[in-house]
């Protein structure tokens, strides 16, 4: 029982959170994940009055009274604004600036305030154009600006970083408490989608895979159909829970290549069958927190 002793737990802990490592990896996840919310945002912003607007759209105003509900407020930027198209044409730019502040690494933790206070207000505005990965991926955001508040490496591979230390910083190391908080969120996703299946009767009767192959509305692209058939609609079912109940064992090292692995292969089989906006690539993000730093290190080498 040593193992579960105070100490040991401790030690865990510290070596989980705290002992240094090469920050390759949190350059190359800060990258991608920026890289793909900028994508994200720009589609949205094509269809940002139909979306977003309360006259012309699906928008709602989210100033409470006793008549609306929920009675809490909630933050919204559209209501600190005049109610127009103008209104939501310059969240929308300050949100894609902000995107590429961040990617180019300029100016620190306020382009993440901005996003995260456009992202909060966009799914507030209107809950309906929201999916699981926006969720994911609005907590992302919240772990980031802790990272950029509280770490003072987390700007690097940045403009920033260049101009103070002349370089990019992919050989420097630090602390990744940071991105264990991106890892750890991960896992919980993954583990709350699993539960929630659980209590659904079509999930535990291996039915549930069928309906969003079957229907055009769901679906990118065709599929064999073959994956219609009985067997296949319930491996894919029941598959798709496994998988996901299985993401805590990618804490194991010798397990991690497989747990991660097999997540993101089933989210590239999403991205080709379904239609899910950016779902499956926000999700495939998150697995890039799980390179290992010699590895990405080795990437980043071949690209500076």
């Amino acid at each position: 029982m040593d193992m579960f002793s105070i100490e040991n737990l401790n030690n865990l802990w510290n070596q989980f959170f705290w002992a240094e490592e090469n920050v390759s990896t949190w350059i190359i996840f800060k990258w991608f994940f920026g890289t793909v919310m900028l994508a994200n945002t720009a589609l949205l912003f094509k269809d940002r009055f139909l979306f977003y607007d309360c006259h012309v759209g699906l928008g709602i105003r989210n100033k409470r009274d006793p008549h609306t509900v929920p009675p809490w407020a909630r933050f919204c930027l559209w209501d600190y604004l005049p109610d127009t198209k103008a209104s939501t044409t310059l969240i929308f730019s300050a949100w894609i600036a902000s995107l590429f502040a961040f990617l180019l690494g300029a100016g620190g933790w306020m382009p993440i305030l901005i996003i995260v206070a456009c992202e909060t207000s966009r799914i507030h505005r209107n809950i309906m154009c929201n999916h699981a990965g926006d969720t994911y991926a609005r907590l992302i955001w919240w772990c980031m600006l802790a990272a950029y508040a509280l770490n003072p490496m987390a700007n690097v591979g940045g403009l920033s970083y260049y101009q103070e230390y002349g370089n990019m910083g992919i050989d420097a190391t630090w602390n990744p408490w940071p991105l264990r908080m991106i890892m750890i969120l991960w896992i919980s996703c993954y583990t709350n989608a699993a539960i929630h299946k659980l209590k659904g009767a079509m999930w535990r009767n291996g039915t549930a895979s069928f309906y969003p192959l079957y229907c055009n509305g769901f679906r990118r692209w065709p599929v064999p159909l073959f994956l219609l058939s009985p067997i296949f609609v319930k491996i894919g079912t029941w598959g798709a829970i496994v998988m996901e109940a299985s993401a805590p064992l990618a804490l194991v090292p010798s397990l991690r290549p497989y747990i991660v692995g097999g997540i993101a292969a089933m989210h590239m089989v999403f991205e080709y069958c379904l239609n899910l906006q950016l779902f499956g690539v926000i999700m495939l993000a998150g697995c890039i927190a799980w390179i290992s730093p010699d590895f990405a290190h080795s990437v980043l080498e071949l690209i500076i």
